[in-house]
């Protein structure tokens, strides 16, 4: 069996599509980077989120997520946790563009309407899931008990 270094896939692949695919996204619908409220889009770690929101030209609050450091990477629910997270402070009007990167990459322009006022307040989300959690162990320690990080 061979396999890449994760480095090749994330490079060649992750660093390469996305911004191509959002780039795509945003002329098709005649949009600029500054007229999304929110840009959500999968990262393997928070440093490739950080680099990923820098080559888009966004904004820090454009792509800002608590659930990365706090939760990890959650694979293909990634994206759909930070539209979760995203839609709890969205008011309406808001243009928020949903990025899942996996085998390819889809994205998914999304305008709020005024229904997202019913649903504050009547879920937990992913803000309340977070801060009623109740971790046995942090997620770094987690990670370095079963050797998938090195400090």
């Amino acid at each position: 069996m061979r396999v890449w270094e994760d480095r090749f896939a994330v490079d060649t692949g992750y660093m390469r599509v996305v911004p191509q695919v959002v780039g795509g996204m945003l002329k098709k619908h005649k949009l600029k980077a500054e007229d999304l409220a929110k840009v959500l889009f999968y990262a393997p770690n928070e440093r490739r989120y950080g680099a990923m929101g820098k080559k888009l030209k966004l904004a820090p609050e454009q792509f800002q997520t608590q659930v990365l450091g706090a939760i990890g990477n959650t694979g293909t629910a990634f994206s759909f946790m930070l539209l979760i997270e995203a839609l709890e402070e969205a008011k309406e009007g808001d243009r928020i563009l949903l990025v899942g990167y996996g085998n390819g990459c889809d994205a998914i322009l999304l305008k709020v309407t005024a229904e997202v006022e019913k649903l504050k307040g009547t879920r937990r989300g992913i803000k309340g899931s977070l801060a009623a959690r109740r971790a046995e162990m942090t997620y770094q320690t987690y990670m370095q008990w079963r050797c998938l990080l090195y400090t």
